[in-house]
């Protein structure tokens, strides 16, 4: 969880790095495609994954998304646009960056006794879209899904409180990759900075092939369970729908503020070590927003918490998010936000787990997951972009961003309240 959870906790590190520096010429929602389709493999593959989960077990799922993610860190680390300093590891801003009006690069070239000339070629902005978007993304795919279904096969009871426990470890590496990565940009340079990031992963990787087992024998052959592709009858349960177009809003808002709040911090003339710092200071309100609502949950209700941090996160977005001001306490503000959005997003990724098992048996757990956030994979895939966009479209300015994330937010808390009385009625002492 730490290495795939980390790095996707981490994106607003890359993207406030590369929109200044390899991809500077980009506008931010194009930018964004490299992060929405990492989120959008990440949760979509799990269409198939969850089956094969299912079928076979976590073993050559965890081994192939070892060698995806670690590929995929190396490829970003490799991966080059028009800073020739980040490609060198020299340390960025030592060196100007000029921002060319046409997207691509020119390689200066002349023959003997002529005249230079300039020779157009592509910026390579695919170099990230494979590495980071496609490599990376499949990766996190392999990994996570297998170790959250993992955790269901051991706990019934306590589910929600061990899920939040083990996806802490997310939290964990948003807090310590961000505050790596900025101290190893200016000292070692961009490629040197991710290959070491890549290492720690294969590190974490190695440990977590070794440790993660499932604990139900493979389902006898012609049995549900034993089928390794999708199962789409899952979506008759009207309840199911419900909590995947929730969990879709959801989503669809998770990603922004974690994607844009360095960027934001740049934007209102905060010193680059503070931009990096707020996505920590967001990550270590997630850690506790992880294992502390699953713990509640386990004790009032799966979906019943879930409303209630939801709405959280929809008040501190529209309450102080939307109310900054460049004052003397703005910076204050933001830290309030981070902190307080972090804690109640947590609940976002780690309840998710808790409440479809609630829907389904043990032994099918796989598909109803990967079935789920195979449709979620679809908001995680344009929420970025269209932040970008709206970013783009409002001058730089974050109003309307932060009015998209509110109400993404707004609808998922509505979809959470109709599955919940949908099932079990008004009555709010119901443990549901």
């Amino acid at each position: 969880m730490t290495a795939c959870f980390g790095l996707m906790n981490s994106l607003g590190t890359y993207q406030a790095y590369l929109s200044t520096h390899q991809l500077s010429q980009y506008d931010p929602s194009t930018i964004g495609w490299i992060f929405g389709l990492y989120t959008f493999l990440a949760f979509f593959c799990g269409v198939q994954i969850g089956p094969i989960f299912d079928a076979k077990g976590p073993r050559g799922l965890l081994l192939a998304g070892t060698v995806c993610l670690v590929g995929g860190a190396l490829g970003v680390a490799e991966s080059s646009g028009m800073a020739s300093s980040a490609r060198m590891g020299i340390p960025p801003g030592s060196i100007p960056q000029k921002k060319p009006t046409p997207p691509v690069l020119t390689d200066v070239w002349c023959a003997p006794g002529a005249p230079p000339t300039t020779r157009p070629t592509p910026i390579e902005l695919w170099h990230f879209l494979l590495s980071f978007s496609l490599l990376c993304g499949v990766g996190t795919s392999l990994i996570f899904n297998p170790a959250v279904s993992s955790i269901a096969h051991f706990f019934l009871v306590k589910r929600a409180a061990a899920t939040g426990l083990a996806t802490t470890g997310g939290s964990v590496g948003g807090i310590v990759f961000p505050l790596m990565l900025q101290r190893l940009f200016p000292l070692v340079g961009y490629r040197w900075a991710t290959r070491i990031l890549a290492l720690i992963f294969l590190f974490q990787l190695v440990v977590a092939n070794l440790l993660i087992r499932s604990r139900l024998p493979p389902p006898p052959k012609g049995s549900l369970g034993s089928n390794i592709w999708p199962d789409w009858r899952i979506f008759k349960d009207i309840t199911f729908v419900l909590t995947t177009v929730g969990v879709f809003f959801i989503e669809w808002a998770l990603f922004v503020p974690l994607a844009y709040i360095s960027s934001f911090a740049l934007a209102q003339g905060y010193p680059p070590a503070f931009s990096y710092r707020i996505l920590a200071i967001l990550n270590a309100g997630s850690f506790f927003g992880r294992w502390v609502p699953g713990y509640v949950a386990d004790r009032l209700g799966r979906f019943n918490t879930m409303i209630y941090t939801v709405f959280l996160c929809m008040i501190s977005v529209l309450c102080l998010w939307l109310t900054y001001s460049s004052s003397a306490n703005g910076m204050a503000q933001v830290i309030a936000f981070a902190l307080i959005f972090g804690f109640a997003s947590g609940s976002n990724i780690s309840l998710v787990p808790a409440c479809v098992g609630q829907l389904c048996d043990t032994e099918v757990f796989g598909r109803w997951y990967a079935g789920l956030y195979t449709i979620v994979s679809f908001g995680c895939l344009t929420g970025i972009p269209i932040a970008g966009s709206i970013l783009r479209r409002t001058a730089g300015k974050y109003t309307g961003l932060i009015l998209f994330v509110g109400g993404c937010y707004a609808a998922g808390w509505a979809c959470f309240i109709v599955a919940r009385v949908g099932r079990v009625g008004w009555g709010w002492k119901r443990k549901f």
